[in-house]
């Protein structure tokens, strides 16, 4: 059956009918949306430090990542359905769904990207009509003991203010989980946790709750990823939001749980302190291969280690992700020619149960059938199997000794909480402390702005009040008032 999505006409499934409904609806949600937004966008011109506009605004695009979420979903559901049905993948029609969905991928990465800048902009909002109460609290206690009464109110308002934003990047997590604030008492509760005893504050803890939810993460998986994430970002020397992406994306398309996952950073941290590169680079590549690797015989500690060889070559991030895909693909996949050379040298790609070998025999049993070669022969016959801009890289790992390849491989294995290890490592300095005793300053604040908190609600409305009062008051009245004051 033919159907269409915006303007691409392919031979749906027979759930063509479900999926034109699903995305009419998305679609007329994101319609409204737009108008929503659009209102709101007018609004805040006239009024930039409102928090309510820019809470709005948040609330908004927290909706519109979830209808392109959900339409993305459908989309990449009917491809799937398509592929199972053997479709013909470069026809015009199934060209036109790719890149359609490619067009949404990139429209949920722009909503993404709008949804995190706000939390900065809705901060300094609330940081204004804060301070507004601060000048209020500041003149009361000039009339109060000064040597005593300043350093403590401004400990009280440096610690609101520390809270003020803690509580602020929380309202976000809640926002972008679609919760009201007081169903996230745990999510808050573990962010303060984390900021006492990692080199991150609470705060940073709470963005990283975020990046969780921005994911789709639930508020359990979100706790249960978050210490993963920040020994990542501790490991790699990196900020927060490319940790969560690189971990939220690996996981993604290479398949794997949360169990998993975790296990792949430390796998990660591993190679980097083995072979001749970096978690960061590491990560790029891992990204750059994708779910290609998922064919790879020994899962993701086999992906590491071949790009852990790659990089003691000089092919690194994603230069070297890029260089295994393409290896990956001509020999899972290999052209008439290339799979008559393979099988003239005798090199078996698949064993006996279909599934793919690993790349170290492979790549012996290529290297090993290569020596009985001329120079010219071998080189015609790497040319015939893989492409020639990655000659490069496979004879890179033709002229890795076998030693070399189970030393990788024996090491990443043994990779069990390497991650945390390297966290560590990199705090045992100077530097670290400081950031360790931040964080625990941080967490002290956070505690005195929750008790100093209800009492500058309630001397906020009370003075609201009593500026309701005079503003009612008779002119006369008022200007009495003040010439007595």
């Amino acid at each position: 059956m033919a159907g269409k999505v915006k303007g691409i006409t392919v031979e749906l499934s027979a759930d063509a009918t479900q999926l034109d409904r699903t995305l009419s609806e998305i679609n007329q949600s994101t319609k409204k949306l737009n108008t929503e937004l659009t209102t709101v966008k007018n609004a805040l011109k006239f009024n930039p430090t409102s928090v309510e506009l820019w809470t709005q605004k948040q609330n908004v695009l927290s909706a519109k990542v979830k209808d392109t979420k959900d339409k993305l979903i459908a989309l990449k559901a009917e491809q799937k359905k398509l592929d199972a049905k053997g479709v013909d993948k470069n026809s015009a029609q199934y060209r036109k769904l790719q890149r359609e969905i490619i067009t949404t991928e990139s429209k949920l990465k722009n909503f993404k990207a709008q949804l995190a800048s706000i939390g900065n902009t809705r901060l300094k909002a609330l940081s204004e009509n804060f301070k507004a109460v601060g000048d209020k609290v500041t003149k009361l206690g000039q009339d109060i003991t000064t040597k005593l009464t300043l350093p403590l109110l401004a400990l009280g308002i440096g610690s609101l203010k520390t809270g003020a934003d803690f509580d602020d990047s929380m309202a976000q997590v809640a926002a972008t989980m679609g919760k009201p604030i007081d169903e996230i008492k745990n999510l808050r509760d573990f962010a303060i946790e984390m900021g006492s005893t990692t080199a991150f504050s609470a705060k940073e803890a709470a963005d990283g709750l975020n990046y969780m939810a921005l994911a789709g993460y639930d508020a359990d998986t979100s706790m249960k990823m978050l210490p993963t994430v920040l020994n990542l970002a501790a490991a790699g020397n990196m900020d927060l939001a490319k940790a969560s992406d690189m971990v939220t994306d690996a996981q993604s398309a290479l398949g794997l749980s949360t169990d998993e996952t975790e296990t792949l950073i430390d796998q990660m941290a591993k190679t980097a302190s083995t072979t001749n590169t970096s978690v960061d680079q590491l990560g790029s590549a891992i990204l750059t291969v994708g779910g290609t690797a998922k064919v790879m015989k020994g899962g993701p500690a086999e992906l590491a280690q071949v790009l852990g060889l790659l990089a003691d070559n000089g092919i690194k991030g994603s230069e070297g992700g890029t260089a295994l895909r393409n290896m990956i693909l001509s020999l899972s996949s290999p052209t008439d020619k290339a799979a008559n050379t393979l099988e003239q040298l005798g090199v078996k790609v698949f064993d006996a149960e279909g599934n793919m070998r690993s790349m170290q025999d492979i790549m012996g049993d290529l290297g090993t059938s290569l020596s009985k070669l001329t120079d010219e022969e071998r080189t015609q016959a790497i040319a015939s199997i893989f492409n020639k801009r990655d000659l490069k890289s496979v004879n890179a790992l033709l002229g890795t000794d076998a030693q070399r390849w189970d030393d990788v491989a024996g090491a990443i294995g043994d990779a069990g909480g390497a991650a945390e290890q390297m966290a560590d490592t990199q705090l045992d300095t100077m530097s670290g402390s400081l950031k360790m005793l931040k964080s625990a300053l941080e967490g002290a604040a956070i505690a005195i702005s929750d008790v100093l908190a209800p009492y500058v609600r309630m001397l906020a409305e009370w003075l609201t009040g009593l500026v309701a009062k005079f503003n009612a008051l008779d002119p006369s009245v008022q200007r009495l008032i003040v010439t007595i004051g």
